[in-house]
């Protein structure tokens, strides 16, 4: 299943019974992330702080992680995939030709989103084999514990 929303890409574990159909979980092949989503050396933005009145900024702001940075940050963030956008191109996006209040005195905005799903662990089959629940993408072969869903055996599929 491909939930675009949510940046997921997996499989969903259903339970199908006299009582209906229940969501026990989801599993996915994506490695855990070794560092927290969204770590940057910039200052992160509240975008609910910017109105209507911040012109078509307020719109894009709303669709991300705003990061405010300066020009000595390296900037990004973890996790996800950034755009900076210099200041002065901000004034061209606002109804009144200002920087939006609370970005004064930043080199850039960086406007980031989630990395996308990895389509190599994109799961393409999945097979119940007496406890397990295996799923196969093109990169790998996975076994899931079938009460649990924890991850058991990978075995790394050759490109």
């Amino acid at each position: 299943m491909n939930i675009w929303s949510e940046n997921f890409s997996g499989a969903v574990a259903l339970r199908v019974n006299g009582d209906g159909i229940t969501e026990l979980g989801r599993i996915t092949q994506e490695d855990p992330e070794t560092v927290e989503p969204g770590q940057s050396d910039c200052r992160v933005v509240d975008p609910s702080q910017f109105t209507q009145d911040d012109g078509e900024f307020f719109w894009i702001a709303q669709d991300g992680l705003l990061l405010a940075c300066g020009e000595q940050d390296e900037g990004g963030a973890t996790g996800h995939v950034c755009d900076p956008i210099p200041v002065d191109d901000l004034r061209t996006w606002t109804n009144d030709g200002e920087v939006p209040d609370g970005l004064d005195g930043v080199d850039r905005v960086e406007i980031c989103w989630p990395e996308g799903i990895d389509w190599e662990r994109k799961i393409r089959r999945t097979l119940v084999i007496d406890d397990s629940l295996w799923s196969l993408s093109n990169s790998r072969l996975q076994a899931n514990d079938l009460d649990t869903l924890e991850i058991g055996d990978i075995v790394d599929l050759p490109a």
